[in-house]
């Protein structure tokens, strides 16, 4: 082989190398295989399920002027704009895209949290601002329904996902009131109902559950580039 050829051939295998290497770091966030016991392939600690205050203000404001069967799939824009990530118009805007339709990737959820829980746009109080965000699973309905008896607080919602036997995923949230019932919440539904009473019929016979946690450190900067977002 010619020295020209060989500097080709150096040339190709190192531009390879680059990609390859490019393809995992920006792989790596979303395609974790966390469980409820941690994160396992990500290099965050899990803090354990997310908590979003929540009033009975932010129930009677809830308002979505998109007829359903034009936004067949918008439980993720309901879920969210409840929690206050998105707002009145936003929310609405995604529910007449292609979004209100098809629904959201667990990745693409996410990251709308890494995002709008950044230290600089956070505009929910909550402890979960600034951290990586990632959805937990859970192949066992006991095990789910325990993690978030344990970190449920009053007046606070946890942001939860279910995946259906025959196919498809629904994410919802669970609240509990000051008064202590848990509560089960789900605009798209027109479901608000006590979770003790209702399981059975909304959320128990799945396949499996996500709970959307946050990590105990600080979203690092090199975790925002492989998302997506610019340094």
């Amino acid at each position: 082989m010619n020295n020209a050829a060989a500097v080709y051939t150096l040339l190709i295998l190192s531009f390879v190398s680059l990609i390859l290497a490019v393809s995992v770091l920006l792989t790596s966030p979303t395609d974790s295989t966390d469980s409820l016991l941690g994160y396992t392939s990500t290099g965050y600690t899990s803090a354990g399920p997310s908590l979003f205050p929540f009033t009975n203000a932010q129930l009677s404001k809830f308002e979505s002027v998109i007829q359903q069967q034009l936004s067949p799939n918008d439980c993720a824009i309901n879920a969210m704009q409840l929690i206050g990530i998105l707002d009145y118009v936003s929310a609405n805007i995604l529910r007449i895209s292609c979004v209100g339709k098809s629904g959201m990737q667990k990745s693409e959820i996410e990251g709308i949290f890494d995002l709008a829980m950044g230290k600089q746009v956070a505009t929910i109080n909550s402890p979960s601002v600034g951290k990586y965000f990632s959805f937990e699973q859970s192949n066992n309905y006991e095990e789910f329904s325990q993690v978030i008896k344990q970190a449920i607080k009053p007046s606070t919602v946890i942001f939860c996902g279910e995946t259906f036997p025959q196919g498809g995923k629904h994410v919802f949230l669970i609240g509990q009131t000051l008064d202590n019932k848990i509560m089960y919440i789900d605009p798209q539904q027109n479901v608000i109902c006590d979770l003790a009473l209702c399981e059975n019929t909304y959320i128990r016979n799945r396949s499996n559950w996500f709970i959307l946690c946050n990590s105990k450190e600080n979203l690092r900067e090199d975790t925002k580039i492989a998302l997506g977002f610019r340094s």
